[in-house]
């Protein structure tokens, strides 16, 4: 599902002299700026005019889409102490669709964090698939040391990057929990998950020790990780 947010601007020219601007976010690019024309000698213009900018939407929001599956392994479900602490699997199969940054294609990987830890612990990463827009990773990520009870406050955030030999551009990402705007009790931006992934991640919840297979689209994200 793409996000796209118009921000209007009321502008003035010269002195009551008006016109509305519109930027079609994330773009502020010339293509994704549209304007109205001036309404002069007057506090209260009508313009009645429609502004288009298709063309942003389609070529800025465009990421791609990430096809994965998880499962949630409750402590002590596979026999006595097995396993000793709940568990989450991941496995990162393939993206599609990627865009190309350049003639040569992208060189991606895929890193994932549960958050709130940002820490070495909490970061993994897939190997780096070259020169390929729709790369097939088949890497599976585990965590352990989970209650039940933490999947209410953690996200599993899945990022997508085109790997450079001096810098690495952030492709698109996932975010992977409740999506109720706080965790532990404090307000963060990153728990933010879109309705599908919601029902994703609730689906898991429901259904211990099965995979849960899905197909989600690649979008920005607020508050991106740095690269380790």
């Amino acid at each position: 599902m793409l996000s796209v947010c118009c921000f209007l601007l009321l502008t003035p020219q010269e002195s009551l002299s008006r016109y509305v601007k519109t930027y079609l976010l994330p773009d502020k690019a010339r293509m994704g700026k549209r304007k109205t024309s001036v309404r002069k000698r007057t506090v209260s213009p009508i313009y009645n005019e429609v502004l288009r900018s298709l063309s942003t939407i389609n070529c800025v929001d465009h990421r791609g889409v990430i096809n994965l599956s998880i499962k949630y392994i409750p402590p002590g479900s596979l026999g006595r102490k097995t396993p000793p602490s709940g568990e989450v699997h991941i496995w990162v199969k393939d993206t599609k669709d990627l865009p190309q940054l350049r003639p040569s294609g992208v060189g991606s990987f895929v890193k994932c964090y549960v958050l709130p830890d940002t820490s070495k612990k909490s970061y993994q990463k897939t190997l780096i698939v070259q020169r390929d827009s729709n790369p097939v990773f088949n890497h599976t990520i585990v965590y352990d040391g989970f209650h039940t009870e933490d999947l209410k406050d953690a996200c599993v955030e899945l990022t997508v990057w085109d790997h450079e030999k001096l810098t690495n551009h952030f492709l698109g990402g996932i975010q992977l929990g409740l999506g109720t705007g706080s965790s532990y009790g404090i307000a963060v931006d990153w728990m933010d998950s879109t309705q599908e992934e919601v029902a994703f991640w609730q689906e898991m919840m429901t259904t211990a020790n099965e995979w849960i297979e899905a197909s989600l689209p690649l979008r920005s994200l607020a508050g991106k990780r740095k690269l380790k």
